[in-house]
């Protein structure tokens, strides 16, 4: 059980869906499912034949198959960024030198002066929601190695901040902390007076 739990937790779900009539508008429902450590050839209908993949098999029959992707990057926190902004994590000057956001850092990778994708999407009548690993960090700050105060009341500059209208999920890897589930803006379960002590370097 806790090998299926962690693999659900590192999966980023962004869902993107149209806040009209499809029959009015022709807007489709817009599913995207990021994974960290996903190959080609790891779910049925890109070839799989050990692993029994047939909810995504499903989508893909009856949605868009792409034959031809590239990433702007082989970790998480830049092929995230890449995602959301279009841009190359390294063209933002506080990137951090290995381009992973610190599980406790600050988000520096997604610059306000940039519009993010969920923000896209709203500007043309979609509501956007998040579920699962974010690791872009929260809170603000002017280096990649400024620490996040996680025992402030609500978390500031998250994914409610870029853009989307629902988060519930964690703030990195299942082995960083804070090892909580976060929903919008709060832990969930937090009760008064709790405190987070982060180790090291989040890890």
């Amino acid at each position: 059980m806790k090998r299926t739990v962690n693999l659900l937790l590192t999966i980023s779900v962004v869902t993107l869906l149209s806040g009209f009539s499809i029959a009015e508008n022709n807007r489709p429902h817009v599913l995207i499912i990021y994974a960290d450590d996903l190959g080609y050839g790891d779910v049925g209908c890109y070839g799989a034949t050990k692993l029994k993949t047939p909810n995504i098999d499903r989508l893909a029959n009856e949605g868009m198959r792409f034959m031809n992707a590239y990433t702007t990057s082989s970790t998480c926190s830049q092929s995230r960024y890449g995602l959301m902004t279009g841009r190359y994590w390294w063209r933002n000057p506080l990137h951090p030198p290995t381009g992973v956001v610190e599980p406790a850092g600050p988000s520096v990778l997604i610059e306000k002066d940039v519009t993010p994708m969920p923000r896209v999407f709203k500007n043309n009548g979609y509501r956007t929601a998040v579920f699962g690993k974010w690791h872009l960090g929260v809170g603000t700050g002017n280096s990649h190695k400024d620490r996040y105060d996680w025992n402030q009341p609500e978390i500031k500059y998250g994914p409610l901040d870029v853009g989307f209208d629902y988060f519930f999920g964690i703030a990195a890897n299942v082995m960083n902390e804070p090892s909580v589930y976060i929903e919008n803006r709060n832990f969930l379960g937090r009760k008064e007076g709790d405190k987070f002590t982060i180790s090291g370097n989040g890890n």
